[in-house]
């Protein structure tokens, strides 16, 4: 019941089921969050072929990002709320960056 009850509200927070056009800022930043993290997870445990020197912060940021800003410009999704979860990638690029510099064990772990 409390699972059900979380998904619910995971759910809404993120405007799942919606039409692009009928998302939220906020729900489009915390998609950018959600994915970000998600492909953070999944590069993390890719081969080093896949990253070359790149770290996986850089690899999932410039996906994502490139991604996300792309249909900016084609115009698939609102200008300013796709900025905006783009905007929302970069922070969080820059906070998890400082957190690795200053705890070792967070920053072998991403």
């Amino acid at each position: 019941m409390l699972f059900q009850h979380v998904w619910a509200a995971f759910c809404q927070a993120l405007g799942i089921g919606l039409n692009g056009r009928d998302l939220t800022s906020t729900q489009m930043g915390l998609r950018a969050a959600v994915v970000y993290l998600a492909w953070l997870a999944a590069v993390r445990f890719a081969d080093n072929r896949l990253l070359g020197r790149y770290s996986p912060f850089d690899v999932v940021l410039a996906v994502i990002l490139g991604a996300v800003l792309g249909r900016a410009i084609n115009g698939s999704t609102p200008f300013f709320e796709t900025l905006i979860a783009g905007a929302v990638l970069v922070g969080m690029h820059w906070i998890l960056t400082i957190v690795s510099a200053h705890s070792h064990a967070f920053g072998k772990l991403v």
